[in-house]
């Protein structure tokens, strides 16, 4: 097993991260952190630590952005299954252990992943308390594609038993590093720093080919949500359009062409809270949400830029620079 994290400017956060995962009740044989060329910090922490932790080693990617860092990552992990956990979050002793009793179940599991207890300012992020099935987040519903296009992913409040998804959320999961040798992250996603929906483009795939993706709410890491150097997706218009450039784009290579018209419409004539289409424009006005116009031009033109990149821009698997 090897534990995979990508860092950049967090040493506290990541110091944390790391003893979490060397007090797993199943050791990694293998901890591999990358980092970015400029970034001294992180290196100094690796460093520091290493002394007394032989399975502890670093790699350094010198190209920006986290899709480079997290194919460097599997470029250099050396164990069958690589396990993913964000700098920011802190995994469950049991965490590797009911990862890898996953995977014994069956050999067609490709990825197995878990919840992320979110905590916000001290605050767990947690499910509506009035909660009624079909209204608002679903913790019964996590990681689904369904089949209009619409992402419901729900991953930090999911409960119940072990069950097959679409999608994995990239803060806590796992893959096996034969099955996604082939693909590994999609270099054609847009974003600064942390790259928004790049698990998609590890998680259809497999999905496609027919392997099983689990999600298990048992398999917990405590993400606790540090500021990200480049901004958050959620208030930045330009990363609105980014990611939902990098959603639509994963999407319409797994629908494939008989399911793209259904796709177009709902995303112009509906789309979702992070990436809105007229009825949630509509709503997003009426509720006087702040920058709900220049949110639903931005999700659009991402969503637009999606068809271009996918007819001027082929999927490609080259080596990373690390």
């Amino acid at each position: 097993m090897t534990v995979l994290v990508t860092s950049y400017r967090r040493p506290e956060q990541l110091a944390a991260c790391l003893d979490g995962i060397r007090s797993q009740t199943r050791p990694a044989e293998e901890v591999v952190v990358v980092n970015h060329a400029s970034d001294r910090d992180t290196a100094d922490v690796v460093a520091r630590l290493r002394a007394g932790w032989p399975a502890l080693r670093s790699a350094t990617v010198a190209e920006d952005g986290s899709v480079a860092a997290l194919n460097c990552g599997l470029s250099a992990a050396s164990e069958p299954i690589v396990a993913i956990v964000d700098d920011d979050a802190v995994p469950k002793p049991d965490w590797l252990q009911r990862i890898v009793a996953t995977y014994a179940r069956d050999e067609r599991i490709a990825a197995v992943g878990g919840r992320d207890i979110v905590v916000d300012k001290g605050r767990v992020v947690g499910p509506p308390k009035n909660h009624f099935p079909g209204q608002g987040a679903d913790p019964t519903r996590v990681g689904q594609i369904q089949w209009f296009g619409r992402m419901l992913a729900n991953h930090h409040i999911g409960v119940g038993p072990a069950r097959d998804v679409d999608v994995l959320k990239g803060a806590n999961m796992s893959v096996r590093r034969g099955a996604v040798a082939g693909h590994g992250y999609d270099e054609r996603l847009r974003g600064v720093g942390a790259v928004v929906h790049s698990e998609l483009s590890i998680c259809l795939p497999l999905r496609r080919q027919g392997y099983r993706i689990v999600y298990d709410p048992e398999i917990v890491v405590t993400h606790y949500l540090a500021a990200r150097p480049h901004g958050d997706h959620r208030t930045s218009v330009e990363l609105v359009a980014a990611a939902s450039h990098n959603e639509a784009l994963q999407i319409l290579d797994y629908f494939g062409p008989s399911r793209w018209p259904v796709f177009a419409v709902w995303s112009v004539a509906v789309g979702t809270t992070e990436a809105p289409g007229l009825a949630v424009l509509l709503r997003d006005l009426i509720r006087r949400r702040p920058a709900a116009v220049s949110r639903f031009v931005a999700s659009q033109r991402g969503r637009a830029a999606a068809w271009g990149t996918r007819r001027s821009a082929r999927r490609t698997s080259s080596a990373p620079n690390c």
